[in-house]
């Protein structure tokens, strides 16, 4: 009778271990990650406009729709491979808290009213390794009885995000830089570009892009983006995926660069070739120097 009370006491024990331990892994699997740093593709989107039906994005394999995020900006981009159209990007900052995401919006394309400088609030749930990502966008009008703007409506998106994995050992160079000088020909001087003219390129773990818009954020002219490699020392090079304006000849083609990350922490980036479809060209040339956000 002792042995059968003690074999129980041993089964319940294990159950209750058993329980608490699918529990906490449970817990540990649905946790936000340590950091949102890095490439999100997106696998499913809801947008709903008003009181209109719900519409349903499922990108495909002819579709780029990625989030790409470092510590302090982020990025979106939507393009149709297949027939070589951005049909939209937008980024800025952001504040992430552990569980409520705010993006601050500095450019976007296409220009909707009312999109630019707002912050929108997004839940940020996160299970089997997904980005659950709901939150509304106020449509902002202008009121001529008030003489001024006003929010009209809101619309909802749901998001769901899967994150790529790290692809490239590029600690030193993942982070937000902007473009501080460059030169067009070698015996050229180098200049800079405006003020109100933005030159960014976020870099991810496994992705990078660039974007060039004016201080409004109304105007992008220019983005550019895909995978990269680095071997940890001066051979960078990109796999460009997507370029804006579209009809470039270098999307599909691997831009070779040698670069050198001063003892002033400046990024100086130079390319002379592209290799596409197994031809080199050196018709292009690339010199320019980056500086990483968190130093200017």
């Amino acid at each position: 009778m002792t042995n059968l009370r003690n074999l129980t006491i041993l089964i319940f024990c294990g159950l209750l271990f058993s329980c608490g331990t699918e529990k906490k892994e449970e817990a540990l699997e649905n946790q936000a990650p340590e950091r949102l740093v890095g490439t999100w593709q997106l696998k499913q989107r809801i947008y709903t406009e008003g009181s209109s039906e719900p519409e349903l994005v499922m990108p495909s394999d002819t579709m780029i729709y990625n989030k790409n995020l470092t510590e302090t900006h982020f990025t979106w981009i939507q393009y149709d491979k297949k027939n070589d159209v951005l049909l939209g990007t937008g980024g800025g900052t952001y504040n992430y808290d552990g569980s409520s995401y705010v993006e601050h919006i500095e450019f976007f394309m296409p220009l909707e009213a009312g999109i630019l400088g707002q912050a929108i609030n997004f839940t940020a749930d996160f299970k089997d390794g997904e980005w659950y990502h709901t939150g509304f966008i106020k449509e902002i009008e202008f009121d001529p009885e008030l003489a001024q703007m006003v929010i009209v409506d809101s619309n909802k998106i749901d998001e769901i995000w899967q994150k790529v994995e790290k692809t490239a050992d590029s600690d030193n160079l993942v982070g937000t830089w902007k473009l501080v000088e460059l030169r067009n020909a070698p015996n050229e001087p180098a200049f800079s570009y405006p003020d109100f003219v933005n030159y960014l390129k976020l870099i991810t773990p496994s992705h990078f892009i660039w974007i060039q818009y004016n201080d409004e954020g109304d105007q992008v002219s220019g983005v550019g983006s895909g995978t990269y490699t680095y071997n940890g020392d001066n051979d960078y090079r990109e796999q460009i995926q997507m370029r804006y304006p579209t009809g470039n000849p270098t999307v599909g083609g691997e831009y070779i660069f040698k670069i050198e990350i001063g003892d002033d922490g400046l990024w100086n980036h130079y390319c002379t070739s592209v290799e596409k479809n197994g031809l080199s060209t050196d018709s292009i040339y690339v010199d320019e120097k980056w500086a990483k956000f968190e130093s200017i």
